[in-house]
């Protein structure tokens, strides 16, 4: 999950051009999904794709649909977590 930090630190302070944004997106998405499908159940990793997807989508909106379901498989699983509510 390191590598899911290191993109979200490096987005969030605007370190990253938009290019970067979605290619390091993809790469991150791609070992969180590995994540889930050996932990389908662990709705910290929802959310943070989820986050990495909605980063995604400021550059591209249709990345917006791929934060939108993630972020609705994790409430799923957690329904009260406050992360998702809030």
């Amino acid at each position: 999950m390191a590598i899911a930090r290191d993109y979200l630190e490096s987005a969030s302070s605007g370190r990253l051009p938009g290019e970067l944004l979605v290619s390091g997106g993809l790469k991150v998405a791609g070992e969180l999904d590995k994540h889930l499908a050996a932990h389908p159940h662990d709705v910290f990793t929802y959310l943070i794709l989820g986050q990495v997807y909605t980063i995604m989508g400021s550059v591209d909106a249709k990345y917006l649909d791929d934060a939108e379901r993630t972020f609705a498989q994790g409430i799923q699983y957690s329904p009260t977590r406050q992360q998702y509510l809030y």
